[in-house]
């Protein structure tokens, strides 16, 4: 009798939990996440060095601050035609468009000096 009992009572848990289960089953859509925008900031320096792999500039308004950028690989190719035809010397006027929270250029704005 107690072995029915105890049977009896774990085939009712089963239909409970069962139910429950079932009953917390959806068919709605996932909710896919918005993708943020991306805010694009600029800095606008004088160059102190540019390679082809990094360009160092201090800012027009606050020369003690300096910051380098890496290039996106857009900027990279960019560089390298600069950089074949003189490149950016100390002081050329430059602006930088780059991604809030990184050092990455993803733009580069301003004409190099002519060399001598």
């Amino acid at each position: 009798m107690r072995a029915k009992s105890l049977i009896a009572i774990l085939s009712l848990g089963l239909v409970l939990f069962a139910g429950r289960a079932v009953a917390q089953m959806t068919t709605a859509q996932p909710v896919t996440p918005q993708t943020a925008k991306v805010q694009v900031l600029k800095f606008k320096g004088l160059v102190i060095s540019a390679t082809s792999i990094a360009m160092t500039l201090s800012s027009q308004q606050n020369p003690k601050m300096i910051q380098t950028f890496s290039y996106s690989p857009q900027v990279r190719q960019q560089m390298a035609n600069v950089i074949q035809k003189g490149g950016y010397q100390h002081g050329d006027k430059v602006t930088v468009d780059y991604a809030a929270g990184t050092t990455v250029a993803l733009r580069i704005h301003g004409k190099p000096s002519k060399t001598s």
